[in-house]
């Protein structure tokens, strides 16, 4: 069973008539915009998982209850719902689309399950997400503007990621450290440009990443294998920041 978009209409001129809604399990395919417009629905509830929840426009929804068989979370699924506080994203989730949490401004932090093995550019940006935990190891690219412009304190990219995507990380004013794991060989431009509180890069890369622009408003102290430093200080792009280069503890 496919839901039309339109199919609430009337619950967003009226939220009274539907404060909270329950989703038949022969629902196979959600979307969010079904609340179209400043509807206050609050609650939604799904006995059956969908395979996609897609496209939102439901900016007033406060919390949203998952269901465990979902796999697909679409493109701007959740952006602009600047009331959502808290969601779970359950296990079987294999992919989450680009902006899917742009500007979801009620979160603090989201976890990453261990299934997620591609994510959309700009899924979590502009938002006020201050810890992310990355349950995964499938994921294999950080994409462009992933957390670019939220409130990211610290992060632990996954062991098997192979490439950062231009400014995944740019003005995250608040990130202070970033550990990149062994297997990253790209890193994009812009990465982590502006972010100003960036004390602390380690880099676990035998062999220097590709580099270029990554830290143009703020260097920060960058630690490599102890056996990599002078080809890190050498290297293309990295050289620029040599003077910040220095082994890892």
């Amino acid at each position: 069973m496919l839901l039309k978009a339109d199919a609430f209409l009337q619950c967003a001129r009226d939220s009274r008539r539907c404060p909270s809604l329950i989703f038949h399990k022969d629902v196979l395919k959600f979307y969010p915009l079904l609340f179209f417009g400043k509807s206050e629905n609050k609650k939604i509830f799904f006995e059956k998982a969908p395979i996609c929840l897609t496209k939102s426009r439901a900016t007033q929804i406060s919390s949203i209850e998952l269901p465990e068989n979902l796999l697909h979370i679409g493109n701007y699924a959740f952006a602009h719902c600047a009331n959502l506080s808290e969601i779970t994203i359950p296990d079987r989730v294999t992919t989450i689309g680009a902006y899917a949490f742009e500007q979801a401004l009620g979160l603090s932090s989201i976890t990453i399950p261990k299934n997620v093995t591609t994510i959309g550019d700009g899924a979590f940006s502009q938002t006020n997400i201050n810890q992310v935990v990355f349950e995964t190891n499938k994921l294999r690219t950080i994409p462009s503007g992933m957390f670019s412009y939220s409130g990211l304190q610290s992060v632990s990219i996954p062991y098997g990621v192979t490439s950062i995507g231009s400014s995944a990380f740019n003005e995250c004013y608040y990130l202070t450290t970033i550990n990149i794991p062994a297997t990253v060989n790209s890193i994009g431009n812009f990465a982590f440009d502006f972010c100003y509180s960036l004390t602390s890069v380690t880099v676990e890369a035998t062999n220097p990443p590709s580099l270029n622009s990554t830290f143009e408003a703020n260097i920060p102290n960058i630690y490599v294998p102890a056996g990599s430093v002078d080809a890190y200080k050498a290297a293309s792009g990295w050289s620029t920041y040599a003077d910040n280069i220095s082994a890892m503890a």
